[in-house]
């Protein structure tokens, strides 16, 4: 089904966590638009589409038998009328917990779905739980 098909931003939003589940970069690609930026947890910090698709090979190449299942709690539709942020907005409440159960984690995002493709992210989790859950130790700096 081409991205720019009638889907409505929700059915958008499922095959991009379709795509992220599977590793599916072409289809990841073919989602987002030439103009795509994802706004990760760190403040002030954002991904160009390059860039997104970038930190997205080195992922796959890394491991690329890893796979995620996205839990859904609870989903948020909402339009947008005018402005810098105009569009379907589709916020999501979940989680997400890799296919060999070795990580797990809570997701908030909302995507914002213009022209029939997915153009904005913001996603927030927590970064630290993640990161422990991988094997990383916090050390307080020394006094």
């Amino acid at each position: 089904m081409s991205p720019d098909s009638d889907d409505g931003p929700e059915s958008i939003v499922d095959r991009y966590f379709e795509a992220v589940a599977h590793n599916d970069l072409d289809a990841i690609e073919s989602i987002i638009t030439e103009d795509f930026v994802q706004h990760p947890p760190v403040v002030d910090s954002r991904q160009d589409r390059r860039s997104f698709l970038e930190e997205w090979r080195l992922r796959i190449a890394e491991n690329p038998d890893s796979a995620l299942e996205y839990e859904r709690v609870h989903r948020l539709t909402e339009e947008v009328d005018s402005g810098p942020r105009a569009g379907s907005w589709v916020h999501e409440w979940g989680k997400y917990v890799r296919s060999d159960g070795e990580l797990s984690f809570k997701l908030s995002a909302s995507f914002r779905v213009h022209g029939g493709r997915l153009d904005e992210v913001h996603a927030y989790f927590d970064r630290l739980d993640v990161m422990t859950q991988a094997g990383f130790t916090l050390t307080p700096p020394s006094a």
